[in-house]
């Protein structure tokens, strides 16, 4: 990747995409054993239809609140982001905001 601007990055479709961010190595172990729970304990409810239903609403439950962390934190970490920038413009003062 070459050294420019991020906004330059952005453009170019180098930076900005999540798909670019590579998955830690510690991301994929804990995603390993939550599969491997996952693909255990599908097939002991599969012919239980209440239990399949709660389990379904649990999943999405989950994935609904790590996805709404997850964007909290992203928009959080940007708006510090965009702060720390500002204060190294030197525009930190009340009178410059």
């Amino acid at each position: 990747m070459k050294r420019y601007s991020a906004i330059e990055q952005m453009y170019e479709g180098e930076r900005g995409l999540g798909d670019l961010i590579p998955l830690s190595e510690e991301y994929k172990k804990h995603f390993g054993r939550f599969l491997d729970c996952y693909e255990k304990f599908v097939p002991k409810i599969k012919y239980n239809e209440e239990l399949s239903k709660l389990f379904e609403e649990i999943m999405n439950a989950s994935d609904d609140a790590h996805c709404e962390g997850v964007f909290t934190h992203y928009r959080e970490g940007f708006r510090f982001g965009v702060l720390l920038g500002l204060d190294i413009a030197g525009y930190n003062d009340e009178k410059d905001a």
